[in-house]
């Protein structure tokens, strides 16, 4: 096995090595390319090699060519990582499978069914215990002949569960995401209701501020008031003293005279 097919099996894979082709140089290279090239891998290996001075080992022809998605819709998969992918995803049958199946197909629900085949499990389960401490069997007998078909039960049974969960996952990502969306609606009813009380908490202050500024306004107009009329009442008395002073500076100078 070379070293690429290990890397397209790992968890993580990298880019297939043909990435390094898809330069915009290849591609105005191939725009400009002559039509009295021969269509062989071979005689475009010449070519390149000439023309620009590198070594190169594949077609850019057949590599850069766009992919045909008419040929991906007649065969109905495509490949990807070196795995083959459907294009309309289908969870094969456990007849199709090869596996038997332990209840009808025609069940309108079969989540009661995981209830019955998980009793199933535990009570294969009681009686292989109860197997393995019942008396030990002839020297000449297998040891595991009275608990061979139960194991085998088992298995056959978790597969029946196990397909059972993969038709239910619909369903699942179908509930998931109403209680996602629950969620969500939850959480704008919660912020919608604080916003409703921050503003009503807002509107109080601001009602607040109001009538404190009017009784503070009240006030302040009282006092310039009484001081308006203090300095009213000053002002007249100091006119009356200077007409005063004025007569009686007018009356010297008739006894002057």
């Amino acid at each position: 096995m070379d070293s690429e097919t290990i890397e397209v099996g790992s968890t993580f894979p990298a880019p297939p090595s043909q990435y390094k082709y898809f330069s915009q140089d290849n591609l105005d290279l191939l725009e400009g390319l002559p039509t009295d090239i021969p269509a062989t891998k071979e005689a475009f290996v010449e070519w390149y090699n000439k023309t620009k001075g590198e070594d190169i080992d594949v077609d850019l022809r057949t590599t850069l060519v766009k992919p045909r998605v008419d040929w991906i819709l007649e065969d109905g998969y495509y490949s990807a990582y070196g795995e083959l992918w459907p294009l309309k995803e289908s969870l094969p049958s456990l007849k199709e499978s090869g596996v038997e199946q332990l209840y009808p197909d025609d069940l309108p629900d079969k989540k009661p069914v995981l209830h019955s085949l998980l009793r199933t499990i535990l009570m294969t389960h009681f009686d292989i215990t109860r197997e393995l401490t019942a008396a030990p069997p002839p020297l000449n007998a297998d040891p595991l002949s009275r608990v061979r078909d139960k194991i085998e039960h088992i298995r056959l049974t978790g597969i029946n569960m196990h397909h059972i969960i993969n038709e239910l996952r619909p369903m699942q990502a179908k509930e998931t995401l109403n209680y996602l969306q629950q969620q969500q609606q939850d959480k704008r009813k919660t912020k919608i209701e604080e916003i409703k009380a921050k503003h009503e908490e807002i509107r109080q202050n601001i009602a607040t501020l109001q009538q404190a500024s009017a009784q503070t306004i009240e006030r302040v107009t009282k006092k310039e008031n009484s001081l308006n009329a203090e300095q009213t009442d000053t002002t007249i008395e100091t006119t009356n003293k200077s007409n005063a002073s004025n007569i009686n500076q007018l009356l010297e100078l008739i006894n002057d005279l």
